[in-house]
């Protein structure tokens, strides 16, 4: 099951990110996203991920972005990264200040 953990400064998120699991996690992020001001995100501990998990991002980014805010993620896994470079948004997501 994924999770959001609150620690050093930023939020981890954790376990895999896949269409059956990113429903509940992205509430929870977005909601955390419209109450925070810039956000890092660390997403060392992702195991397993599909386009569910850039959907999740970019929304994310998306939230922040109205709020004239910075998103910065961090530590994304290759899978991740690969999947988020086949639909284009490495420029958004990857290099988004």
């Amino acid at each position: 099951m994924a999770g959001l953990n609150y620690r050093d400064g930023r939020l981890h998120i954790e376990g895999d990110l896949r269409y059956g699991t990113v429903a509940a996690l992205s509430r929870q992020l977005l909601a955390q996203a419209a109450r925070e001001g810039d956000m890092m995100l660390d997403l060392a501990g992702v195991g397993q991920c599909d386009s569910a998990a850039v959907a999740m991002l970019a929304a994310c980014r998306s939230v922040k972005q109205r709020q004239q805010d910075r998103l910065l993620i961090e530590n994304v896994p290759q899978g991740l990264a690969n999947l988020i470079g086949v639909y284009g948004l490495g420029a958004v997501l990857l290099n988004a200040q």
